[in-house]
């Protein structure tokens, strides 16, 4: 028997499901040919910031197989990246049960729960994809960032400075350590990482203006103002380098240039709150407390659980020598951020100004420990 009639004979002989084993199998490599072409397409047209494209290839996969690892992934990250992060997380969670060993999902997910507010889900997904890429410098970067946003300053600056040591040339890094630094009133040592991350990335606006206010907060206040005005030229209407400028120009006295400053970002951006904000500090630095407060007031009824928002107006009740109103304020701003040391040291000093020492001291001294001012107080606490 020759070749021929030998597979003729295998083909007679065959196992009635055979063929139909083999050409389901057949058919079932081009679908996943056909799906890995429509995520590459994907994949293309995402990196090019044209996402509702993107977008469209992402479904065609998950349409040919619902339970797809990759179209999961790419799907939720893209949904994080424009804002549906209800969707990003139902995404991400299934393609996460899908690559167990996937750091960067978890990563995805992390921010899309943040973004949401879920911070304890959101904190768990960061430590496992630090758990599963323990020597991956971007992930180290990714659970910092989070720990120093959440207050969790001594474990954020361990977890910072690995990743400093892993990827030192990790703009990312260097920026969220220097920015840590001056949260825990370390203004030396963050002007160093502040401008480590500037070489590393002279075009990234937020890096400029972390380098403006470690200038600032150590005196180097031509260059402070040079960096945020740079942002300004930059992308005008910035508010981050509006907030910071209008603050440097009110500690120098430059009173009316801090209010075109912040009248100018409240320009930009009409609904913002923090540009609302910023323009109550300026009319309370220069006294104007009536306007200050309708300003503040608007702020606070378009966003009533905003803590900077109350203790700034306060900080606006103490000055006008209204101190019973500044402490129900403060109060406030303690209940929906009850770790801040800033609003902490403002009410101790509003409770000084009523007379109850032991426990305004108490407050003032609080303010100095956490950092709110820099060095402790060198005098022990008055006698009362």
């Amino acid at each position: 028997m020759n070749r021929k009639q030998r597979r003729a004979a295998a083909k007679r002989n065959a196992a009635p499901g055979s063929v139909v084993a083999g050409s389901a199998g057949k058919a079932a490599r081009h679908q996943k040919q056909g799906r890995e072409v429509l995520l590459t397409l994907g994949q293309q047209l995402h990196g090019e910031g044209r996402l509702e494209a993107a977008d469209r290839y992402y479904v065609q996969a998950l349409r040919q197989d619902p339970n797809d690892a990759d179209a999961l992934r790419l799907r939720g990250a893209l949904a994080h990246q424009i804002g549906n992060h209800e969707a990003a997380v139902e995404l991400l969670r299934r393609a996460a049960s899908r690559l167990p060993k996937s750091a960067e999902v978890r990563v995805h997910l992390a921010a899309a729960l943040e973004a949401l507010g879920r911070m304890t889900p959101a904190e768990a997904a960061y430590r496992e994809a630090a758990r599963l890429a323990p020597s991956d410098p971007s992930v180290r970067m990714q659970l910092g960032a989070f720990l120093r946003l959440a207050g969790k300053f001594e474990e954020a600056e361990t977890v910072l400075r690995a990743a400093r040591a892993g990827g030192p040339d990790l703009a990312s890094a260097a920026y969220h350590l220097a920015a840590l630094l001056i949260q825990t009133s370390r203004p030396k040592e963050a002007l160093v990482e502040a401008e480590a991350a500037h070489a590393l990335d002279p075009d990234d606006l937020d890096i400029l203006i972390v380098l403006g206010v470690a200038r600032q907060h150590t005196h180097d206040f031509d260059r402070a103002e040079a960096a945020f005005r740079e942002v300004d030229r930059l992308k005008p209407g910035n508010l981050g380098a509006a907030i910071n400028l209008a603050s440097l120009l009110i500690a120098q006295g430059r009173l009316e240039e801090a209010e075109g400053t912040a009248r100018a970002a409240r320009a930009a951006d009409p609904e913002s709150v923090p540009a609302l904000i910023n323009l109550g500090v300026v009319l309370s630095a220069a006294e104007r407390f009536e306007e200050g407060e309708a300003v503040y007031r608007k702020a606070l009824d378009s966003a009533p659980d905003h803590a900077d928002g109350w203790g700034n107006y306060a900080n606006l009740l103490r000055m006008a020598g209204r101190h019973e109103e500044a402490l129900e304020a403060y109060d406030k701003a303690l209940a929906l951020d009850p770790k801040s040391p800033r609003h902490r040291f403002q009410k101790g000093m509003g409770l000084l100004a009523l007379g109850r020492l032991a426990e305004g001291w108490a407050l003032y001294e609080d303010g100095f420990a956490c950092g709110e001012r820099g060095d402790a107080p060198t005098h022990p606490a008055p006698r009362w």
